[in-house]
């Protein structure tokens, strides 16, 4: 992963030219696999969840897409390849120069539970059906706890 700029204080000249367009959703599930399947490595050990999602199309005629977040400890960003978003909100994308192809699922309660909680911080709270609304705001108040962009 990289670490990007701020997407929402882009100012310089030279960034102006590309354009952060920020998701639908608040937060996703985010799963991986490696891109080769004779890797040693079959998922991003790292990617996991994925926070005020931004994609970013470069304007100069390469092609180049950047998509960014916060991932609840620091900022992460891909130059992504065969960038695609469903109309239910998924976006997938590969990732060439770290090996892994990526899905960005809408965050649910039984995602969370499923694939996630166990892996988090606070991982013995687990949330009820209905409780979308303050999962998200759970998740998106680690960016204050560990430092927004």
């Amino acid at each position: 992963m990289n670490h990007i700029s701020n997407p929402e204080n882009i100012g310089n000249s030279s960034e102006q030219e590309y354009k952060y367009e920020k998701t639908k959703f608040p937060a996703y599930y985010v799963d991986s696999i490696a891109l080769d399947p004779d890797s040693n490595i079959q998922k991003d050990p790292v990617a996991l969840v994925a926070i005020d999602v931004y994609v970013r199309n470069q304007k100069n005629g390469n092609g180049n897409v950047d998509v960014v977040w916060f991932d609840t400890m620091r900022q992460c960003g891909f130059k992504a390849a065969d960038l695609s978003i469903d109309d239910d909100g998924a976006i997938k994308f590969s990732a060439p120069q770290n090996g892994f192809s990526y899905l960005l699922t809408p965050m649910t309660v039984e995602l969370y539970n499923t694939h996630v909680r166990q892996s988090m911080m606070n991982g013995d709270k687990e949330y009820s059906p209905g409780e979308e609304d303050v999962l998200i705001q759970d998740l998106l108040d680690t960016k204050v706890e560990n430092g927004s962009w």
